[in-house]
């Protein structure tokens, strides 16, 4: 009775893990004649942007999904949940080659049991709470870890290095275009203008776009986010000062590229230096609540307030780094975490476009609402823009170009920008970076010759290299989007298996055999296109169990007798969720590589981008091993070309 009462009250129990869910609306909704009306009631615009009264965008502020209605699809199937013996079965699978045999018996024992009794019950809860949810069951979990996860900004957001533009050469040129390219996108995105997503002949769920520009607003506790795509203006930074830039006229149409690259300059000959207050975004979301706070309530006169107001609904951030930079080596250690001097001089809260001294260019993701596929559409659409609209030269008109926010800045606020900057510098310094371009072979090869799924190549690899540094296996997380579902972001394909265990050890056995080791690599890469096929399909093991492990410790919350499971408990588990080896493919042939840093401070993180010819992959680890790793991976990837397995079937 108890139990049935508790999953009666479950969504009131919930209810701060769903705050964020966006509402379902009708499908179809037209924004832009409400847009229009705003526009023509507003008695100030035409006074020139910089002279009149900062007033927020409408809807910036509103968690309603209503003015992106049409991005809603209810047509799609749910994520789908897998039956629990299924689940427990393949877990069992998944986490055999991290455990010694002693350890796998006894967690044998704590998964029959846990499927016996508490599983049941908990299963039946999960079960019930999707049938309940307007869009998906992790929907409110994975928004909670996100939005309630204390880490820094600068730890989580991963990084795009975008292709060059060989016609706009300076930095001021690369970036006006690059700023004209993401107004119209955010205003398809508002008129329903971007094409349907599609993987293949499948539909994709597109509500995701509502979230490309946003900000995660600090708070303790719990952040939250609101959405900027109705927005007008821009946040730049340079030289550790933050400007506005309204690159509107007064009837709201978007300047042309020219104008804007003229603004744009005046904000680079501005040499000035700020106070850095930006790099308060780098510390860990309690102490940047508290600044924040600190920020507002120290300022009576209301200019740090307004100032925070504008960089909290601008479109998105856009970065000069004032250095120029050319391998990628140099460009992956500035677009993950800045170099020094200009560490400061980032804002990791919203969406960043990154463009250096000799005009290179990346964007730094903010990752509370969207994924890396989502960002990809727009990536692409910015890239493709730049070779299809023409180079104006820059005009020398007077208007007003921009505006730089002030501060007001106590003592303790200048301690707090000094502690962030110590902390950031701190951090970078025990990360280490690796940016390997392998240019011997690529997909086109591995398709043609060796016939197996390029990616499957590329993580037996991986498995290859890491057993052969480190003796064993470890943990792998590949993220792998699911939104043919509705609602759908990303789920996990656990790569280390036991096929891929015995592949690591018959190569690294000095009596085995070629026809040895290529059974047992293509046995392993089989295995692994069925564990990407599972994944694909909502059959993965980490989500439902990270369901079921979050309605565990709610469980926790409500009954003070009640104890978590021994599932959740065991070194299987913990082992599992410790992904020593974190990786996620490039999802577009527009950037030139990506990555993001370590989840665990033993592991790898490990972007990857796959070339007809070429592999390029970014590394990042905590304990100096990057470029031992990348020298690994080399060999590990020309030992397996030269088993054999590429001879010609003539």
């Amino acid at each position: 009775h108890t139990l049935r009462s508790y999953s009666t009250n479950l969504s009131l129990l919930l209810l701060p893990s769903l705050i964020e869910m966006s509402t379902v609306a009708p499908k179809h909704r037209s924004t832009s004649s409400t847009a229009k009306k705003s526009s023509q009631s507003n008695p100030l615009t035409h006074i020139p942007p910089y002279d009149r009264p900062f007033i927020p965008p409408p809807c910036t502020h509103s968690e309603s999904a209503a003015p992106f209605a049409h991005l809603e699809d209810t047509s799609l199937p749910k994520l789908p949940i897998a039956p629990l013996d299924f689940t427990l079965q393949k877990y069992l699978r998944t986490v055999r080659c991290l455990l010694s045999e002693q350890e796998f018996r006894r967690t044998e024992r704590i998964v029959s049991e846990f499927q016996n009794n508490e599983g049941v019950s908990l299963h039946d809860e999960l079960l019930a709470l999707d049938a309940n949810s307007p869009t998906s069951y992790i929907e409110g979990f994975w928004d909670t870890m996100y939005l309630e996860g204390r880490w820094s900004a600068v730890e989580v957001n991963p990084w795009f290095m975008l292709r060059n533009d060989p016609r706009r050469l300076t930095p001021a040129m690369r970036a006006a275009n690059l700023v004209c390219s993401s107004f119209l996108y955010a205003r398809a995105i508002i008129e329903n203008k971007l094409p349907r997503s599609m993987e293949r002949d499948i539909p994709l769920c597109m509500t995701q776009f509502q979230w490309l520009f946003l900000t995660q607003i600090p708070h303790h506790t719990r952040d939250t986010k609101i959405r900027n795509a109705f927005s007008k203006h821009i946040v730049v930074l340079h030289n550790n000062s933050v400007y506005r830039l309204h690159p509107f006229d007064h009837h709201g149409q978007l300047f042309p590229e020219n104008i804007i690259t003229q603004d744009l300059q005046g904000i680079l000959d501005d040499s000035d230096h700020g106070d850095g207050i930006a790099v308060l975004s780098t510390n860990t979301r309690d102490a940047w609540a508290s600044d924040r706070v600190l920020l507002v309530e120290s300022d009576k006169s209301g200019t740090n307030a307004r100032s925070l107001d504008i960089i909290d609904t601008a479109l998105l951030v856009l970065v000069f780094h004032n250095e120029e930079l050319h391998t990628l080596n140099e460009l992956q250690h500035a677009m993950t975490h800045g170099t020094e001097p200009h560490c400061s001089n980032r804002y990791y809260d919203k969406m960043q476009i990154v463009v250096t001294k000799n005009a290179a260019s990346g964007v730094s993701m903010n990752h509370v609402g969207i994924d890396a596929d989502t960002l990809a559409s727009w990536l692409n659409f910015i890239v493709d823009r730049q070779f299809e609209t023409p180079v104006v030269p820059m005009q020398e008109i007077k208007r007003p170009q921009f505006e730089k926010l002030k501060w007001n800045i106590n003592k303790p606020l200048k301690r707090s920008i000094k502690i962030a900057r110590n902390r950031l510098v701190k951090w970078i310094n025990t990360l280490d970076l690796y940016a390997l371009e392998f240019n011997d072979f690529g997909v086109d090869y591995i398709k043609r010759q060796i016939k197996v799924s390029p990616d499957a190549f590329f993580q037996m690899a991986l498995q290859l290299a890491y057993f052969r540094l480190h003796q064993e296996s470890g943990s792998t997380y590949e993220s792998m989007n699911v939104k043919r579902y509705y609602h759908g972001r990303t789920t996990c394909c656990r790569s280390v298996s036991v096929e891929s265990q015995h592949f690591c050890k018959v190569m690294s056995h000095p009596n085995s055999t070629v026809d040895e080791k290529e059974k047992a690599f293509r046995a392993a890469c089989s295995r692994h296109k069925e564990l990407i096929l599972e994944a694909k399909e909502s059959k993965d093991v980490d989500r439902p169990l990270y369901a079921l492990q979050n309605l565990a410790r709610l469980r926790v919350t409500k009954y003070p007798y009640y104890q978590t499971p021994a599932f959740f408990t065991d070194v299987a588990w913990s082992r599992m969720r410790t992904d020593l080896l974190s990786t996620s493919s490039i999802p577009s042939g527009r950037m030139r590589i990506g990555g993001f840093v370590p989840v665990t401070s033993r592991g790898y993180g490990i972007g990857y981008m796959t070339a007809p010819d070429a592999f390029y992959v970014t590394i990042s680890n905590y304990e100096g091993r990057a470029t031992l790793f990348a020298n690994c991976l080399r060999t590990a990837l020309l030992d397996m070309k030269n088993l054999g397995l590429g001879r010609a079937k003539l």
